[in-house]
């Protein structure tokens, strides 16, 4: 374990995702892994998944689209970009 790392909180989220538990995925990523590391732009992208999951769709364009203008991790805003360009094809 990394308890420096906000990376396992994220698979946490992600299995919760997985399970169709996206509000509980989004308080996992909200109040454990951004308040970890709160410039994790990785834990940001997965938090608009998991909002947009949710059906909360404003909410999830807003933090992706603040990812992708931070242009910070690579990894992470292709990601946005992606759920993005699926929100607004």
């Amino acid at each position: 374990m990394r308890p420096e790392s906000e990376l396992p909180l994220i698979g946490l989220a992600l299995s919760k995702m997985n399970e169709g538990k996206h509000e509980e995925a989004s308080r996992i990523l909200w109040d454990q892994a951004l308040k970890l590391n709160p410039e994790s732009d990785l834990a940001k992208s997965f938090l608009g998944l998991s909002l947009k999951l949710g059906g909360l769709t404003s909410e999830s364009r807003a933090l992706l689209q603040e990812v992708v203008a931070a242009d910070r991790d690579d990894a992470a805003v292709n990601m946005a970009r992606n759920l993005l360009e699926e929100m607004d094809p």
